[in-house]
Order: structure tokens, then C-alpha cells, then sequence
């Protein structure tokens, strides 16, 4: 991130001494001859349902704000190109989602838990997710399979891979195992506020790709 940060300012800087604008609006995959762009559905290779839906459509919303660029939803024999997105996770559950704060129950305790000692509950849990992008052109079913697999990461200098990036998304949310009346359990609200949360690294993701596409490659 720190590369990407100075690449974005030393960009800035010469484009102010130049005169230089960019217009952002504009295709920035152009100077690659790339014209239309196939994005199948990102995967989800985490352990929490229903990731990679809000991925792919801030990635998708983005993309379709650049004049001469055509987007096609799954993949499409006539793409210049083709983006792939994998959503991973932590191996397991308690990683991907780590307790970061707990609360005391104290004189919040439910009427069907009278009687028992106070005790903490988890109150804010993180959220560990990782995004890999491969933007390729023109790729063959063989390739396009092992860019979906655990070594796409890896693969580096190849001469059709435009973009081959992982970044790393982080975020906290708040569990709701009582209410302030201390009367109710609500799992519902819990995965609902999970829900936003992956939503809002998702607009993060958004945001560091365009960075990437406006001025890193």
C-alpha cells in the first residue's frame, strides 16, 4: 500500500507540473487495447455465505462508470479481456471473525438468565478477508482454471496478465447478543450487520482497484 500511496503522488505531482489531466471517466484499460471486459462472478473461497455477490457488483458498478469500456456479466468469447476475482478467507471461522471487544452483561441480563453470575459476551467481532484480482487477456479454459486455483498469486510476468493483485480487507462490526433491554438474543441483526460490513470492504475493494487502474499499472 505504501508503494501504491507514492506511485498516486508522484503521479499527481508531474501531472501538475505538466499540465497532464487524466479523465477519469475515460477507459484506463485503452492503453492495453482492451475495449470490453468479461467478469464472471467472483468466487467464494471463505467460510461465511454469500461473499463474493457484493464484490462482484462494486467491482462491476465501477467499471461500467468508464466510457469505451463494455462490460460483459460471466465470461464471453468476444471480451478483449477477462477479470477474475477470488474472495478468500482464514481456514477457519474464528479467524476470519475475531472477537474484538466483549461486554459486560452487569445489570443488562436477560429475565430467562436471572439468577446467574454476570459474565462477558462477545460485543464487536473483525472480519479477515482477502481479495485477488487477475485481469488477463484473452485467456484459454487452461488458464483460466488455474488462475481460479491457490496458486494465481504466484503467478507474476506472464505476458497476457495485465493485473495479478491481492489485497488484504479488514473490518470490525457489532454483535447484537442482547438488546439494551437485555430481553433478547439476535443472531438475525448479528449477520445483518456482518452483511453490511462485508458490503462496506467490498466499496473499499472498489475504491483501491480504481486507484490501481487510474495511475498504478
Amino acid at each position: 500500500m505504501q508503494k501504491l500511496l507514492y506511485i498516486v503522488l508522484l503521479f499527481s505531482f508531474l501531472s501538475s507540473c505538466s499540465g497532464y489531466r487524466v479523465k477519469r471517466d475515460e477507459n484506463p484499460l485503452a492503453r492495453y487495447n482492451i475495449h470490453s471486459l468479461a467478469i464472471p462472478v467472483f468466487q467464494n473461497k471463505t467460510n461465511l455465505p454469500n461473499v463474493s455477490a457484493p464484490f462482484t457488483k462494486r467491482i462491476v458498478g465501477l467499471l461500467n462508470s468508464f466510457s469505451g469500456l463494455k462490460i460483459y456479466s460471466g465470461l464471453n468469447k468476444e471480451a478483449d479481456a477477462v477479470l477474475l476475482g477470488i474472495v478468500r478467507s482464514p481456514r477457519h471461522l474464528n479467524e476470519t471473525l475475531t472477537v474484538r471487544s466483549n461486554r459486560f452483561t452487569g445489570d443488562v441480563t436477560p429475565q430467562n438468565m436471572k439468577g446467574r453470575r454476570d459474565f462477558f459476551i462477545p460485543e464487536r467481532n473483525y472480519v479477515n478477508l482477502e481479495l485477488s484480482l487477475v485481469l488477463i487477456k484473452k485467456p484459454r479454459k487452461e488458464e483460466l482454471d488455474i488462475f481460479s486455483s491457490d496458486i494465481a498469486p504466484y503467478l507474476k510476468g506472464m505476458p497476457r496478465i495485465i493485473l495479478n493483485e491481492k489485497m488484504n480487507l479488514k473490518g470490525a462490526y457489532y454483535l447484537s447478543n442482547l438488546d439494551r433491554a437485555g430481553s433478547a438474543v439476535n443472531d438475525t441483526q448479528s449477520a445483518g450487520n456482518l452483511e453490511k460490513e462485508i458490503d462496506t470492504l467490498a466499496i473499499q475493494a472498489s475504491s483501491n482497484f480504481k486507484t490501481m487502474v487510474l495511475y498504478a499499472f
